[in-house]
């Protein structure tokens, strides 16, 4: 088994060598017919994995098919980077010089330069390195070159070598590991002194990294390690901490602080007890700006939790301390106990470019009228109804004024699609995404773009939306910040799929729309840092219970990948989210946050305007989120042309008892899509 492996490794080597010539060529700047395409697309999908895996499973035949395909040098880097120790040089040297500025040469020459330092072809990684890697930031090039700089491998000028010794050593966080032995030899050189390690002590602790902390301390004085000792306790033990603390000379104000700040996050009313004593004892060593920011975190901490004494603790924080979230919060605590003047008094402190946004024009309108300044409330009411967003929605509902939704596509001609569509890198682009490998894809347009201008650009998003590539037409849409073509940001995707699940679970698909655009903009492979999966965003574990309450079978995690299991999945989970609360916006914020926390946001919560609730969530995300949501429920209706239910009547008060049979009315009657 391991000769014929080897046999065709070496088959491969002669193959690629004799194709030099091909290989010299850029693939063909003109598609092929579209039966030569699909043939190609099959055949590149047939070869790619055992190329990956280090063979060459291609027959004269199919390597002529595939050489004018815009993935050919994708075959042939992935065939280079699986068997680097067998293949021709001059020949890849070739190749990569003709295909410099593609992703995979630019993969394939990582892997080399990787290769080399492993091999101790030294020679070959410092051409790598200051060609391509210098500045690049890699830390494990970086510190294989400067191991190889102290070795001699390397003749660097000696200010050159300290400038990247000390750069790399200065850091908050552990270094990769590649430095360990420079960093070794550097101590014992002297470079790297007490000053030094002093120096990144200070960062490690910035940074909340004690472990580091605690190993740089071992090689200077006991005071050093006590200090990181203090540190420690008042990280992880914050509340014991501000109880127990003692002014000695190894306990600072930034100490005290640090642990202040970490418990408010947990309880701010025990913290401002216990803070208000700790900086009585420091006086007048507590520095005003230090205590302005502990009493900053308190404040908000407690406004997030709705604390009712949140408001007058806010309105403590000194002025130095006082900024935009102060501002937000000082407002959302006032509108939650009914003092308007407070909120209008929040509003007037922002700077105008935030009190310019649609969410304080709101809430400082709806403070005028509340404060008995209708007609002003009112004027301000209408202008921002002319806007199509959630508050300008709100504010429709206020007066009763129309719904605008300002729908005016993008322009572009023919010409202007053709040309984008013809770019090798776009073409390439969506060859990736036709043999199924999206991430590449992704990766190709977004490199894509960085070299188109603005009318370049709005044709790509309208050739991606052709494509039915939504993330991506949106995102550039997004990034023309064109927000007015309604029918390429707000698709109607998946249309089948999310009409049949809505149906099922008696939800209304819009509201299943609005979800899968916030989560995913349609994206089906989508994978967020939370470990959510799909079009609707998932976690395996919340998937894996629902598929069992409604009978669908679980193949693990891969099946979220799906749309009709996400899809079937996400919708009832939604249901079931909407049975447990009988209401949009706190089944909307569990679907996002949790139930548990809205669970917990809802608790004391006697009866309050949902637009009130929804705008006091702890959570900026999940706001947001709740906000987007319900705004694209109603331009999918419009795109439909279904009637508008409006947000107002979706947003009945938080905390007041309806009874399930009205709850249900009020949901169901929306499910008409």
């Amino acid at each position: 088994m391991i000769e014929r492996r080897a046999q065709r490794i070496l088959r491969s080597s002669l193959i690629v060598a004799a194709l030099a010539g091909v290989l010299a060529t850029p693939a063909s700047a003109v598609d092929a017919n579209d039966s030569t395409l699909q043939r190609q697309r099959d055949a590149f999908a047939s070869v790619w994995d055992d190329v990956v895996d280090g063979l060459w499973p291609l027959e004269p035949d199919t390597a002529r098919l595939l050489q004018t395909y815009p993935l050919w040098p994708d075959i042939v880097a992935a065939h280079y980077s699986a068997s680097l120790d067998s293949t021709n040089t001059r020949a890849r040297q070739q190749f990569m010089q003709t295909h410099a500025a593609l992703a995979p040469i630019k993969r394939l020459r990582y892997r080399i330069a990787n290769a080399a330092i492993t091999q101790g072809n030294w020679q070959e990684f410092g051409a790598l390195y200051d060609a391509h890697y210098r500045d690049a930031n890699i830390a494990a090039f970086d510190c294989a070159a400067l191991a190889a700089v102290l070795r001699g491998d390397l003749r660097w000028p000696v200010a050159r070598r300290n400038a990247l010794a000390e750069k790399l050593w200065l850091v908050g966080t552990s270094q990769d590991r590649r430095c360990d032995t420079p960093f070794d030899v550097l101590r014992r050189q002297g470079f790297i002194d007490d000053a030094l390690v002093e120096a990144r002590l200070q960062l490690a602790i910035e940074r909340r990294r004690f472990s580091l902390a605690n190993y740089l301390a071992r090689s200077l004085d006991k005071s050093a390690q006590a200090s990181v000792a203090v540190w420690k306790r008042a990280h992880q033990q914050p509340e014991q901490f501000l109880r127990t603390h003692q002014q000695d000379q190894a306990t600072t104000a930034e100490m005290v602080a640090h642990a202040a700040r970490r418990l408010a996050v947990r309880d701010a009313v025990i913290t401002r007890q216990l803070w208000l004593t700790a900086s009585r004892r420091f006086g007048k060593r507590m520095p005003d700006e230090l205590s302005g920011e502990v009493l900053r975190t308190i404040g908000l901490a407690a406004a997030q939790d709705r604390e009712p004494q949140a408001l007058q603790w806010l309105l403590d924080i000194p002025a130095s301390a006082t900024d935009q979230r102060v501002l937000e919060w000082r407002a959302r605590a006032a509108m939650q106990s009914g003092d308007w003047s407070r909120v209008l008094q929040a509003v007037a402190q922002m700077a105008p470019e935030f009190a310019a946004q649609d969410r304080w024009r709101y809430w400082e309108a709806t403070a005028l009228r509340e404060d008995g300044q209708r007609a002003a409330g009112d004027a301000l009411m209408t202008e921002l109804a002319k806007e199509r967003s959630y508050h300008g929605y709100l504010a429709a509902d206020t007066l009763d004024l129309d719904y605008r939704f300002n729908h005016d596509p993008i322009d572009v001609t023919d010409a202007a699609l053709t040309a984008v569509a013809k770019r090798n890198d776009v073409r390439r682009a969506r060859e990736l995404l036709a043999v199924g490998q999206t991430d590449r894809a992704r990766r190709e347009l977004s490199d894509a773009q960085r070299t188109m201008n603005d009318a370049e650009l709005t044709a790509l998003a309208a050739l991606t939306h052709r494509w039915d590539w939504h993330p991506e037409a949106i995102a550039v849409l997004g990034k023309l910040r064109a927000y007015d073509d309604l029918s390429i940001r707000f698709p109607l995707a998946f249309d089948e799929l999310i009409r049949t699940a809505a149906k099922r679970d008696r939800v209304p698909g819009n509201w299943v729309r609005g979800i899968a655009r916030t989560e995913s903009l349609f994206q089906v492979d989508a994978k967020s840092s939370a470990g959510a999966y799909g079009l609707m965003q998932l976690l395996p574990g919340t998937a894996k219970q629902q598929a069992k309450t409604s009978g669908v079978r679980w193949r693990g995690t891969q099946s979220l990948f799906d749309a009709d299991t996400n899809v079937r999945l996400g919708s009832a989970h939604l249901a079931s989210l909407y049975d447990r609360f009988e209401h949009t916006a706190l089944a909307t914020a569990a679907y996002n946050a949790g139930a548990h926390r809205v669970q917990r946001w809802t608790e004391n919560v006697t009866e309050m305007p949902a637009e009130i609730w929804i705008e006091s969530i702890a959570y900026d995300e999940t706001r947001r989120y709740v906000e987007r949501v319900l705004f694209a429920e109603v331009v999918f209706a419009w795109r439909q042309g279904h009637p508008i239910t409006r947000i107002s009547q979706k947003l009945p008060p938080v905390g007041a008892k309806q009874s399930p049979v009205a709850a249900v009315t009020r949901l169901y009657s929306a499910a008409n899509d």
